[in-house]
């Protein structure tokens, strides 16, 4: 019988300390830009999650904070990703320069 408790009060010890508690990872969420458009045009997610910006369309596109918490832009791209990790809560008003009107909004919350 003190086997079976001494590795049970081993384990609530762990889990009291944090070393068996699971990693909390980031999660992820992808905008899409299609010829003049974000899609969607808004979405809101947590503290630490990545948002993906995936071009689809013919045309160039840039992704560009013009107001929020953290300023930041990606290059000009026809093709490919832009990455963003963000670690601000807040609302990003985010445009492509090149296309007046095309416009979404991230929140982090």
């Amino acid at each position: 019988m003190r086997k079976p408790l001494a590795a049970l009060s081993a384990l609530a010890a762990a889990a009291l300390l944090g070393v068996a508690a699971p990693s909390v990872e980031s999660a992820s969420r992808t905008v899409r830009i299609t010829d003049n458009a974000f899609s969607p045009s808004s979405t809101s997610v947590r503290r630490g999650d990545t948002v993906t910006w995936r071009w689809t369309g013919r045309a160039a596109h840039n992704v560009v904070v013009k107001s929020g918490p953290v300023r930041f832009q990606s290059s000009l791209k026809r093709s490919g990703t832009f990455k963003r990790r963000l670690t601000r809560r807040g609302t990003y008003s985010i445009v492509c320069t090149i296309h007046s009107g095309m416009a979404m909004k991230v929140r982090v919350r």
